[in-house]
């Protein structure tokens, strides 16, 4: 039986039988290494966008703001969840990313309701006094958005409703047998499907904040910005997902 003061020893365990993505010859070390890059990178733009170009974010802009941010630490949860054989807990973060980068897109392509919904919950907030477990009229209003977008996806195409269902079994519902041989040790199949969702996602949202700012003041800074990560994710993947369909023509602008 273990005790607290075998804290140190246990943590040894745990890195030595993590991945080590220096290996040139692991299978997917270009995977795993452009995931925690990009996610890098997105978390020192979003830092440096904070302190520099405060001034510049509207109201239209704070509730994307908001969920991105929940974005990039998601997939630096991927990251490292997947480093450690951690692979339902994975699935489960890459549907988060999945709900999270549906409603983005939906509040970006109607900014100008967006900011009125913001203006609204901002007022609501200062005229309420919300317990810690009350519900928010802004989750409210973003939880109705999101299965209405996830209903009107799985309409339009099969495949994504499909999509939808796998990663909810692999990492959401326990009851569901399959997910309960994923975990523990590495299994390399599974290891680059959740590598390459985190890399497809990092895309995803480095696409949303140039759509978060676009015909702004700051629209010109932040395409460059996110240039870097759409590059280095289409060093790794030929095509993305048809779900991006709208947004994969920041990769065909890079030449």
């Amino acid at each position: 039986m273990w005790s607290k003061y075998d804290f140190e020893e246990i943590e040894e365990l745990h890195r030595e039988a993590a991945e080590d993505y220096t290996n040139r010859s692991h299978a997917n070390r270009d995977e795993a290494r452009t995931l925690l890059t990009a996610t890098q990178n997105l978390h020192d733009f979003r830092t440096f966008l904070e302190k520099t170009h405060g001034p510049a974010v509207d109201d239209e802009h704070e509730m994307q703001l908001f969920y991105l941010r929940r974005g990039i630490r998601a997939l630096f949860s991927i990251y490292w969840m997947c480093k450690n054989h951690s692979y339902s807990a994975c699935y489960g973060r890459i549907r988060f990313l999945f709900d999270l980068y549906l409603v983005v897109r939906e509040l970006n392509r109607e900014k100008e309701k967006t900011k009125r919904k913001y203006q609204e919950f901002k007022q609501d907030m200062e005229e309420n006094d919300y317990g810690p477990y009350d519900t928010l009229p802004m989750t409210d209003y973003i939880g109705g958005k999101r299965r209405q977008l996830k209903g009107d996806l799985a309409e339009e195409e099969d495949m994504y409703g499909g999509m939808y269902d796998r990663l909810s079994n692999l990492g959401s519902h326990p009851h569901t047998l399959k997910s309960a041989w994923n975990d523990g040790e590495w299994n390399e199949e599974m290891e680059e499907d959740v590598l390459r969702f985190g890399v497809i996602f990092a895309y995803a949202i480095a696409a949303q904040y140039i759509r978060t700012f676009e015909d702004s003041r700051i629209d010109r800074f932040v395409r460059e910005e996110m240039d870097g990560v759409i590059v280095q994710v289409l060093l790794v993947f030929g095509h993305l997902p048809v779900f991006l369909e709208e947004d994969l023509e920041f990769g065909s602008q890079i030449g």
